[in-house]
């Protein structure tokens, strides 16, 4: 009893810092309604997601004025919340929020905590339910023609912090319900308002990606902040296309690259391969996004941990459980806890093979009892210390790497070790990867692999990879020369805090910094929508 009571004064110091309005918020609020002055509005729609990560709102606060100026649409919010806390189904716990996002001239657009919801519905959304028998019918299920199980699939990874689904869950059914509830109030608003142009914060997830999906499949323009560290490098505006992908276009690397003049492709192979070369030498980078470190660190040496020698050794690389694994257009598993266990099944066939499991550097401790269960009737399935760097898998010569969709892809291929990927990836437009279709291409790799170094490939398609990936589009609009690529945070904040994307701080350092960045910024935002949206408004 004393524990809890000791508890509830950090309790309520959360809730404060979360949900009230301090001084920095207060002069943020009155700075925004002296930089952006109320325009009349109209009507025609923004509409744009109430998300509150400060460099976002910074963002959003230039496009939706801009936007507003040249083609007079009235900005609206919409707002689901992303998990099952209790505090989210209050007003309350948007407050602050929807104060700063009025402070720019958006007001209430789309607002779930205020849907009406009939039992009817309910009853019915409930029969749709009952009709999905596997993990892999809920991933291509579809409401009204449009895909929407792999959100709901995603969705309960994330809400929940499990590894994979369970269909008897009560979690499950609820965000079942919830999507629909939200899919048919998406539609309802925009058939009776003049959608024009949709800003959403992510693209996964039934909170974002229903209305990206939909207003996509209605023709209506979707823009997106494609960034690097949760916005504060190489923030960059990106229009989503008809496969709704957050990443640049990966899928069309290639023919891009292609179209680039001679000399301009030269320059791209030398910029390229510097960056490979560089990454590989254990060179920390921007390239590196989530890493504090380089993943080719020599920091960590591999102790205590035996490697069988002259023997096929396999490295499976693990991904984040629940970090929207189907973000991509199309995987062959549903999920990243049945990737792993599809390989722990091969292990028993493949005896003749080491099986060693690569955890992701970024799973936390209560990820161990995941691979532990995984791994436990699986004896020739071994599992790596996640602090364990590229480099020492090097030193363990693997035959074969399998990834998902990693960097693992061009790192260790340009080492020339084969990567065998098993879904869609940003590499999926080059030849220095296999990528996998089915099972079936699977299996066929795993009884060949003697013969996979026959699988020659030109190292300059890697250079060209590099170049498109990491370069190519943040250049767009003269990004890389307009903005400085960590402007959105202060480093000092930076230096003493881990995750400040809602500390107060930063919006005192917009304030100061607005007059030395702001035309910049303008002039930015206004190539990006001249360029991309080419809005036609009646």
């Amino acid at each position: 009893m004393l524990d809890l009571i000791k508890k509830i004064p950090n309790k309520l110091k959360s809730y404060y810092k979360t949900y009230a309005i301090n001084n920095n918020v207060k002069k943020f609020i009155a700075f925004n309604k002296l930089r952006w002055p109320y325009q009349k509005n109209s009507n025609n729609i923004i509409l744009v997601d109430l998300f509150d990560w400060y460099p976002f709102v910074y963002i959003y606060s230039y496009v939706i004025n801009i936007l507003n100026k040249k083609y007079k649409l009235s900005a609206k919010y919409f707002y689901f919340p992303l998990y099952l806390a209790k505090s989210l189904k209050f007003k309350f716990s948007i407050f602050k929020i929807e104060k700063i996002f009025n402070s720019f001239n958006v007001s209430k657009g789309i607002n779930s905590l205020e849907f009406q919801i009939k039992e009817a519905n309910i009853k019915k959304f409930e029969k749709l339910f009952k009709k999905i028998k596997s993990k892999e019918s809920l991933s291509k299920y579809k409401y009204k023609n449009l895909r929407i199980g792999d959100l709901i699939y995603d969705t309960y990874l994330r809400a929940t912090f499990s590894p994979t689904i369970n269909l008897e869950n009560k979690n499950l059914k609820e965000i079942f319900i919830k999507a629909h509830i939200y899919f048919d109030n998406v539609e309802k608003y925009f058939k009776k308002n003049k959608v024009k142009v949709v800003i959403v914060s992510h693209h996964v997830y039934i909170q974002y990606g229903i209305i990206a999906r939909y207003s996509v499949s209605k023709k209506i323009p979707v823009i997106m902040i494609h960034y690097l560290k949760a916005g504060q490098e190489n923030f960059n505006l990106v229009k989503l296309d008809e496969n709704c992908i957050k990443d640049f276009p990966y899928y069309n690397y290639k023919k891009e690259f292609n179209k680039l003049g001679s000399l301009k492709q030269k320059r791209a192979l030398k910029l390229g391969k510097e960056l490979i070369t560089n990454r590989v030498a254990g060179k920390k980078d921007f390239t590196s996004i989530y890493m504090n470190k380089s993943t080719f660190s020599s920091k960590f040496i591999l102790k205590n941990f035996k490697i069988k020698k002259n023997i096929n050794t396999i490295i499976i690389y693990s991904h984040h459980f629940y970090d929207s694994p189907q973000r991509h257009r199309h995987m062959i598993f549903p999920d990243f806890y049945e990737y792993l266990k599809f390989f722990c099944k091969q292990s028993l066939k493949f005896n003749d093979y080491q099986w060693i499991i690569k955890p992701h550097p970024n799973d936390t401790s209560s990820s161990n009892y995941i691979y532990d269960e995984i791994i436990k009737n699986y004896p020739n399935v071994k599992i790596l210390p996640k602090e364990t760097s590229n480099l020492e898998i090097t030193k363990i010569k693997p035959k074969l790497i399998i990834t998902n969709h990693s960097t693992a892809g061009h790192e260790f291929a340009y080492l020339g070790i084969p990567i065998l990927n098993t879904g869609d990836n940003i590499h999926i437009a080059f030849d220095f990867n296999y990528h996998a279709k089915n099972k079936k291409d699977i299996i066929m790799v795993l009884k060949n692999l003697n013969l996979l170094k026959k699988n020659k490939f030109n190292k300059q398609n890697i250079y060209k990879f590099m170049y498109m990936h990491y370069l190519h589009y943040f250049r767009r609009y003269e990004r890389n020369k307009l903005i400085g690529k960590n402007y959105f945070y202060t480093k000092r904040i930076l230096e003493n805090k881990k995750n400040v994307e809602n500390d107060s701080k930063l919006l005192e350092y917009y304030i100061k910094n607005d007059v030395k960045i702001s035309k910049n910024v303008e002039i930015y935002v206004e190539n990006f929508i001249n360029k991309e949206l080419k809005l036609k408004i009646n």
